[in-house]
């Protein structure tokens, strides 16, 4: 090989920066121009033991050049799931980031704390994989997964829009007016008890959803909606099919709102077999379960509390729901329980969402610190595979 050839290979090793591969280092000429014209002789002597020593350096260098070129060069592009480290040993590469799955327990107008909870995985870009739901939870869950952005969420409840879908006349006078349905039902036949029939939420969640997110398995995020098999008191859940219908049957608390009726089945709210759904949103494979509970701790109560039947009806889905969710707990690997202590579950106020938003936002920015300790422990955690030499 002559002196332009080896040349040729020094120049392709060390290429600079317009090309598609990274430089690693530039070679400087090893005979210094001053010098070549005087050694010429001298040179076509040395060109065959030359050629044996630099060709073999110049290949090595072809080799090696990628190599270097990832330990010099700042600017190189790592996927999200890689890590390079200086050694011969590397994450291995086929492996993406930690999935998360979130559990939202239900609560009603507490539930309104799952904003506040989201806003802030959404500042931190913390990426959300799946959401599973149950009652108020599947709500806001399933209008997030769509893509409606969270002030738009905020602002359905601070406008009681929503509460207003769920019961379009006062409970009091939807009592009322039993007697009336009563004869009216006589005559057409009469259909599940219950005082509202949820139509109007179905319509209103449908209007909401943005285009092309009718169906669940359209949705941004992998969802699913726990409800309650109300004729075999089966828990189970809608990850595919029509939201609005999902969302339905997933709020439908007996004797209030009437059963929703889907494929011959009777379906009510999630929360009479779960309070959080951490063990369903365990089963989506996800690498981390985190539980947002909504109820609250139970604490003792004056006796003069319990003269009206709302506050009875509130003590009484608390002691269930806080059995409930001890056990969910144990499912997932962490549970962030925001302070709602006062939020009565059937409250509409805006004061009480701004209060149930406000604590979300409190208790999810206190967990920070141990969800990217679990973040870190789960990626620490992955196969760590030898290069092969």
């Amino acid at each position: 090989m002559d002196r332009q050839k080896v040349h040729f290979l020094f120049e392709l090793a060390t290429s600079s920066n317009q090309g598609t591969e990274p430089t690693a280092l530039r070679l400087q000429p090893i005979f210094p121009r001053k010098e070549r014209l005087s050694t010429m002789s001298k040179e076509r002597k040395l060109r065959p033991a030359l050629s044996l020593i630099l060709v073999p350096l110049a290949t090595q260098l072809i080799a090696t050049a990628p190599v270097l070129a990832l330990e010099r060069t700042e600017e190189a592009q790592l996927e999200p799931s890689t890590v390079i480290i200086k050694t011969d040993i590397q994450i291995d590469s086929t492996r993406r980031r930690p999935t998360i799955a979130l559990a939202l327990g239900g609560g009603g107008i507490r539930g309104s704390t799952h904003i506040g909870v989201l806003r802030v995985l959404e500042r931190e870009r913390i990426p959300i994989d799946y959401i599973v739901g149950t009652s108020m939870g599947s709500v806001v869950g399933s209008l997030y997964a769509a893509g409606v952005p969270l002030d738009d969420i905020e602002k359905m409840l601070m406008k009681k829009k929503l509460q207003k879908a769920y019961q379009p006349r006062p409970l009091a006078m939807q009592a009322i007016c039993q007697p009336a349905l009563m004869v009216k039902h006589a005559i057409t036949g009469r259909p599940c008890a219950g005082l509202y029939n949820g139509r109007s939420l179905e319509k209103y969640i449908e209007k909401t959803l943005p285009p092309g997110k009718q169906n669940i398995e359209n949705l941004n995020i992998k969802f699913a909606a726990v409800v309650t098999d109300f004729t075999s008191g089966k828990l189970t859940t809608f990850d595919k099919g029509p939201v609005a219908k999902a969302i339905r049957a997933s709020t439908s608390i007996p004797l209030l709102m009437r059963p929703a009726e889907i494929d011959g089945h009777l379906y009510v709210d999630g929360s009479l077999r779960v309070s959080v759904p951490s063990a369903i949103a365990a089963e989506t494979g996800a690498d981390i379960v985190i539980g947002v509970q909504t109820d609250e701790p139970l604490h003792d109560k004056q006796t003069k509390s319990f003269k009206s039947y709302i506050p009875v009806f509130d003590q009484m889905i608390n002691i269930v729901m806080t059995e409930l969710g001890a056990k969910d707990k144990t499912s997932a690997d962490m549970t962030i329980w925001p302070n709602l202590k006062g939020i009565k579950m059937y409250e509409t106020s805006p004061k009480a969402v701004h209060k149930a938003i406000a604590a979300g936002e409190l208790a999810a920015n206190q967990a920070l610190p141990n969800l990217r300790k679990i973040l870190s422990s789960k990626i620490a955690s992955r196969t760590i595979t030898t290069v092969t030499q």
